[in-house]
């Protein structure tokens, strides 16, 4: 066999293996959890390379959609959104200070996408 050959080969066998690596590095980065066992999962986590979370999403009424999401930033709470109706509309956004507790909440009060009031 010639030297090119065995090159290609072996930069081809490289490049799997890297690829299965980083196929199952992301698959333990975002594990799920199925809540209520039908075989669908209900909750994801976000994992950044550093193995620090950076989100969560639920489906807290087990209906395929996300309708609760929570983002992370150097591992603490950073925004939280919330479906409440299960429409696809997130009604209400919290921000959360450097001590993971709530800066701001707003609300969408009647469903067009945009949060009217601000507590």
């Amino acid at each position: 066999m010639k030297l090119a050959t065995r090159l290609i080969i072996l930069v081809l066998f490289i490049a799997a293996a890297a690829t299965l690596v980083l196929f199952i590095a992301k698959d333990k980065m975002n594990p799920t959890i199925d809540r209520n066992n039908d075989g669908k999962p209900d909750v994801w986590t976000h994992y950044n390379w550093s193995n620090e979370i950076t989100a969560l999403e639920k489906d807290r009424n087990y209906d395929g959609t996300v309708d609760h999401k929570e983002v992370f930033k150097n591992g603490k709470i950073d925004e939280l959104v919330v479906d409440m109706n299960n429409d696809g509309i997130f009604e209400v956004r919290s921000t959360y200070d450097a001590n993971g507790k709530i800066a701001t909440m707003e609300r969408d009060l009647n469903n067009d996408g945009r949060y009217e009031r601000k507590t």
